[in-house]
């Protein structure tokens, strides 16, 4: 388990799929469509490269989700902590 701000955090093998998928999308400026099922963990793996990129770049970056509880979840619980 890794751990970052006194949480610790389980490697997931889909989560980096996920995220290595979006940060080559963003490298090859392409768009990106992920779907993982429910449990995976979907906010990190698609925001954080996302994130990140916009940041590096001085872009903005859009995430569209399929449920309004994932769009909450990445609004309240990844980009306000």
């Amino acid at each position: 388990m890794a751990a970052f701000k006194g949480k610790e955090f389980e490697f997931r093998s889909q989560q980096q799929e996920m995220a290595v998928a979006v940060a080559r999308a963003l490298g090859r400026r392409a768009t990106s469509s992920v779907e993982a099922g429910t449990g995976v963990g979907n906010r990190s793996p698609i925001s954080l490269p996302a994130t990140l990129f916009a940041l590096e770049h001085h872009k903005k970056a859009i995430v569209s989700t399929h449920t309004i509880n994932l769009q909450e979840q990445l609004l309240y619980k990844i980009f306000r902590s």
